[in-house]
């Protein structure tokens, strides 16, 4: 490997003796320790865990930032200081010299087999990076790391998935899947987590501990923004599975730079299929959404909340405020807004893209940016835009009709002021079901960037003995079959059947009891989850 860098020792501003590293065709720096103090770096890294009994640093420059961390070793712990300049290990290994330490550099012979002598016997491996190392020489580190098998760190039939654990709501249902499946899902936490460095080692502990058959992810959540999550299972040879419920443009605009071979995508939407074919995904899955047969299960007892409702939130203001701070938001683009997602809800399967486009040439407006990121954030503001004017309009249009909001009371109140009842917020696991079952009839509105898909109410309502009237999707089609589900193509249809359905009690209960059949015996997270693992198996072979 041709040496990119030429390293150069100096003196700090403390007068310790620090290092930088000099790229040879053009002079470039990158620093390995402090200017200033670099005994003090130790305290970066003093509150990782060091749980191995085989340790290896990945870079170590002169070792300031071990002098803490190697202290909190188990007692049986041996080392691997690695580094691309045999001046560093040599440093180190005079400075560590009390511990039990091997050492490899880029003038080491045949260090995979040092490596593997070095992991012999070793029953959890801990590797902890030094950024600026690492970050120069990838490809040396790289190319040794990889030497350690990756076969027996993988059990395809182990059992155990290891989830991507945080507060959004899929998580637990996905759980809650894997158990009722005879599987046990192994939850990594990431919210609990400090940093990058302390990410990695729990990330590695979970993976050798939990000795998994995948990961899986909910739109990418729990992935860190480093690409340490993609590069530890590609190291350890698992299979990563991201579940996409939301549009995939806004996630990836990051995260894409992380996708690896061995990665496959699930999509509950088919119009992004093909996008998602276009990154680096091994495989790419249509995967709708259900529910969860735990939480939404029917009750003898049914209290009364209303007669017509609708259970959601406006997506008004505060919404798409949060939206507009992800990029540069200014108000001479709310025309190009204003017309783009009137045009969407005119044909909701045209691409925002197109639409933008030819809107923006019509108003004779240059958007002040092109770059991609900006442009994305643009795409799903103006999306969502669409989906609160739907949303306006067809609980505006039942206000006659006495229709309840429930959940997100204040942007109701500012988006449709003369509401009979704006409801407060209701938990999803704890409350929603007998919210479903108490509303005579539920309405459904789709969020315009499901073009063809279902949302999870089509599912849940039905599940829980409740009765739902939602507008029309191509996959209800391939779901439902017409005597289990009422749609509506309009405001003056949904007012047809609202007027039908409340005076016939008996076809409301029929009907829900046939979708509540169809539901639990294809559409419960029981099933998605069959399928996930199913298929995460076929292609880990």
């Amino acid at each position: 490997m041709m040496k990119q860098y030429e390293l150069i020792f100096f003196s700090a501003q403390s007068g310790i003796q620090s290092a930088l590293l000099q790229k040879v065709d053009d002079n470039s720096t990158i620093h390995l320790h402090s200017i200033v103090d670099p005994e003090h770096e130790a305290d970066f890294f003093q509150d990782l865990d060091l749980w191995g009994d085989r340790i290896i640093f990945l870079g170590t420059g002169m070792g300031y930032h071990l002098t803490k961390l190697v202290l909190k070793a188990p007692p049986d712990a041996k080392f691997l200081f690695i580094d691309y300049f045999e001046d560093l290990v040599r440093i180190c290994a005079e400075k560590f010299k009390s511990l039990t330490l091997e050492t490899i550099s880029s003038e080491t012979q045949e260090p995979e087999v040092k490596l593997r002598e070095f992991l012999r016997d070793g029953e959890k491996v801990q590797y902890v990076k030094h950024p600026p190392s690492y970050a120069a020489n990838r490809q040396f580190y790289d190319r040794i790391f990889n030497t350690y098998s990756k076969a027996g760190c993988i059990n395809r039939k182990s059992g155990r998935i290891l989830v991507l654990y945080g507060n959004f709501f899929l998580q637990q249902e996905v759980c809650n899947a894997l158990k009722h499946n005879g599987l046990e899902p192994v939850m990594f936490d990431y919210r609990q987590l400090r940093g990058t460095q302390d990410y990695q080692s729990e990330l590695q502990r979970s993976i050798q501990e939990a000795n998994p058959e995948f990961i899986l992810s909910i739109n990418m959540l729990g992935f860190d923004g480093n690409g340490a999550l993609s590069d530890i299972a590609e190291k350890y040879g698992i299979p990563v599975g991201v579940w996409f419920v939301d549009d995939p443009h806004p996630i990836l605009l990051h995260q894409q730079h992380f996708i690896r071979s061995s990665m496959t995508a699930f999509c509950w939407e088919r119009y992004y299929i093909p996008f998602l074919k276009t990154m680096k995904f091994h495989n790419v899955v249509y995967l709708p959404l259900a529910t969860d047969p735990e939480l939404f299960s029917p009750a003898p007892k049914k209290e009364f909340y209303a007669e017509i409702g609708f259970i959601g939130s406006s997506m008004g203001t505060e919404f798409l405020q949060t939206i507009s701070r992800k990029f540069l938001w200014n108000d001479l683009l709310l025309p190009l807004v204003e017309k783009s997602a009137a045009a969407l809800l005119m044909e909701p399967k045209r691409p925002v893209e197109s639409i933008v486009d030819e809107i923006a040439k019509e108003l004779n407006i240059e958007l002040p940016f092109s770059d991609l990121r900006n442009r994305t954030w643009l795409h799903s503001y103006i999306i969502h835009t669409a989906s609160m004017k739907k949303r306006k309009e067809i609980i505006g249009s039942l206000t006659a009709l006495n229709i309840n909001t429930f959940g997100d009371p204040t942007g109701w109140k500012r988006l449709i002021g003369n509401l009979s009842l704006a409801w407060p917020d209701i938990d999803y696991r704890t409350g929603l079901a007998s919210y479903y079952r108490g509303i005579t009839i539920n309405i459904n509105i789709t969020s315009c960037q499901m073009k063809t898909a279902v949302n999870q109410r089509v599912f849940d309502v039905p599940a829980c003995g409740g009765f739902l009237i939602t507008d029309y999707q191509d996959d209800i089609s391939q779901l439902f079959d017409e005597n289990e589900i009422v749609v509506y193509g309009s405001v003056d249809e949904l007012k047809e059947k609202i007027d039908y359905f409340k005076n016939h009690e008996s076809d409301r209960e029929k009907i829900s009891s046939l979708a509540r059949e169809k539901i639990l015996k294809e559409h419960t997270y029981y099933n998605r989850l069959l399928s996930v693992c199913d298929c995460m198996r076929s292609s880990a072979m």
